[in-house]
């Protein structure tokens, strides 16, 4: 039976396994299907490289990942000669390993491990690693640890105190359409064992015709785009610090887009090492060559003095390539533009000519935005023009430009054409600007005024109004019965309402209607309370001559309140008040008769709800 038993233990460990386990490194032997399967696994430090001076301690273990115990199993652990001036390397065992010296130069021991339950693991022990205390550069040992059928170098390496710069730049999306822009994230670190001074960091991109725009950066970082670079001045970077930047670029060309980044481009940092100093990003994929764009304008061929028109450009897109953020400018500077009708967003558009620096813009023309043509598809915008009653009869030819973030291949520019010419009898009204909403207060017994907005058309125009109740959104409305005038007083039906005006041109040539925004909705009317009462006050000490002042107290009540005022000569105690013959101003001028007398101050708040009247305190007159 023993010899069984010691028969069993020389095979179980003949297969011994041992890894590196936490540097990601394994040798599995040929006989790791057997029984039992015995690991060393070493622990190394965190850094792998040690700040200068500092105290490495490495801890290994055996592990038996088989099916079976491991009988005893023996290590040997070869440890780097002692050696002035040179790391010195111990090795404590764990408690129940023994470990005995076989060589001493090079310093060996052979430790054994007692019996590990299968799936279990027991210490070996822990190498201490000392460097010598007046060491300035990079040193590095190894200890070689022999398990019963493989073999691990342990590596031990301290860092000189210096900084050491270490660069990454990251690129995104990893794929996109020609046109659109790639998001990059620039990282400088100090990986070093010392403070870094401030340095300067560039980034060349895929082209010098390339646009960037800074996103953000990190505090103390100033970089600065330029077509075709980003270069950043980075501040000074403590051991274990890093500064961050992040900007965005838009590739010229494809089929692909990648940095290098540089950090320290004037080599102006001593460094322990340069090798991070210099990173190239990942590649972005790019699709499409780019654009090809045309453009085309249409519109009635003839358009009547005073008439409002509308025009339509067409952009088309024969590339392989979207157009992103696609802007079209018709150059109609001798028409008002008035609005866009569908397709885009537009607006008038000015130039700066003459005086210094271009000062005086003027009038160019129309200007939409149109978002992004599809690759062999069409976009198109619709606008309103105005051409005057005395707009001169002529054929206006304007050119029409299209540009494009995307880069472009074929950019054809456009012409838009109208022939104005002398109406053949009274052009009908077309709104230029619409009314503004009416103005008053939405209260029962308030009157509403509405004005006609702007029109062309032949001239003479004439307006007729039609007033109305609307829902709460201005939706939904019906005509009042006879508000047919320019205002309007609110009723007590009306309550609840929005209140719009529907306003009609007419001329010889026709009629038009616009609606003017509604109102807020209407409100009964409440008449006005007082919240605290009028008062009184000499302007200087009483005496013949002297202005007393009212102010009409506190009222509340809808709008509008309007006050009068009425003064009183009383005796001392207010009962007994005669009303001042034309003192009916809010202020009033102390006389002779007033001497020896008190004066009061009675102020009526009245609105469409009613009235109220209250009363001051007395003021003495002296005497």
């Amino acid at each position: 039976m023993r010899a069984r038993r010691r028969l069993e233990a020389a095979v179980a460990t003949t297969a011994a396994l041992l890894v590196l386990g936490s540097l990601g490194t394994a040798v599995t032997s040929a006989a790791a299907a057997r029984p039992a399967s015995v690991t060393v696994t070493v622990i190394a430090p965190t850094p792998p490289t040690a700040a200068p001076g500092q105290v490495v301690s490495v801890t290994l273990s055996v592990a038996d990942g088989g099916t079976r115990a491991a009988p005893r199993t023996k290590v040997t652990v070869t440890l780097p000669a002692v050696v002035s001036g040179q790391p010195t390397v111990v090795l404590r065992p764990a408690p129940g390993v023994v470990c005995k010296a076989r060589r001493a130069s090079p310093r060996v021991s052979v430790c054994t491990v007692g019996r590990v339950a299968a799936g279990a693991s027991a210490p070996l022990g822990t190498l201490v690693a000392t460097p010598p205390p007046s060491a300035t550069g990079a040193l590095s040992t190894t200890v070689t640890v022999t398990g019963p059928s493989t073999t691990v170098t342990v590596p031990l390496r301290w860092g000189v105190p210096l900084p050491t710069l270490t660069t990454s730049v990251v690129l995104g999306p990893t794929a996109l359409e020609l046109g659109q822009w790639v998001t990059g994230t620039l990282t400088v670190a100090n990986t070093g064992f010392a403070p870094a001074a401030g340095f300067l960091t560039n980034v060349p991109l895929p082209s010098t015709a390339d646009p960037d725009a800074l996103v953000s950066e990190s505090p103390g970082t100033s970089c600065i785009p330029y077509y075709g670079i980003l270069q950043c001045s980075m501040p000074g970077l403590a051991p274990g610090a890093s500064a961050t930047a992040v900007w965005s670029f838009q590739p010229q060309v494809g089929p692909s887009a990648q940095v290098t980044a540089t950090a320290d481009v004037q080599g102006l940092v001593v460094q322990g090492s340069r090798a991070g100093d210099v990173a190239t990003s990942n590649t972005v994929t790019i699709s499409g060559t780019g654009a090809r764009l045309s453009v085309t304008s249409s519109n009635a061929p003839t358009v009547p003095q005073g008439s409002n028109w509308q025009r339509q450009l067409t952009v088309t897109n024969a590339g392989d390539t979207p157009a992103f953020n696609t802007v079209v400018q018709d150059w109609s500077g001798s028409f008002a533009y008035l609005g866009t009708v569908s397709g885009g967003t537009c607006a008038q558009f000015t130039i700066g000519v003459g005086g210094k620096g271009g000062s005086h813009p003027v009038t160019a023309g129309t200007q939409c935005s149109i978002g992004t043509v599809p690759a062999g598809g069409s976009v198109s915008v619709t606008f309103e023009l105005e051409a005057t009653p005395t707009q001169a009869v002529t054929t206006y030819s304007n050119k029409v430009v299209v540009s494009t973030t995307t880069p472009v291949l074929a950019d054809l520019q456009g012409t838009s054409t109208v022939a104005i010419v002398v109406p053949s009898g009274p052009v009908a009204p077309a709104a230029l600007v619409a009314p503004a909403a009416p103005t008053g207060n939405v209260v029962v017994g308030d009157t509403l005024s509405v004005g006609t907005g702007s029109w062309n058309g032949t001239p003479t125009i004439g307006f007729g109004y039609q007033w109305r109740d609307c829902d709460s959104s201005g939706g939904a409305c019906t005509p009042i019965a006879g508000a047919t005038g320019s205002t309007y007083t609110v009723q007590a039906a009306d309550v609840g309402s929005t209140i719009d005006c529907a306003v009609t041109a007419s001329n010889g040539g026709g009629s038009a209607t616009v609606d003017s925004p509604p109102t807020v909705p209407a409100i009964a009317a409440a008449a006005p309370t007082v919240v605290s009462p009028p008062t009184v006050v000499p302007a200087g000490e009483p005496a013949v001559g002297v202005t007393y002042l009212s102010t009409p107290g506190t009222w509340s009540g809808t709008p509008v309140i309007t006050f009068t005022y009425q003064w009183y000569r009383c005796d001392s105690t207010g009962t007994s008040c005669t009303a001042i013959a034309g003192a009916t101003a809010a202020d009033y001028v102390l006389t002779a008769a007033d001497v020896g007398t008190w004066l009061e101050v009675q102020v009526t708040a009245t609105n469409t709800g009613g009235s109220l009247t209250a009363v001051s305190d007395l003021a003495t007159t002296g005497g």
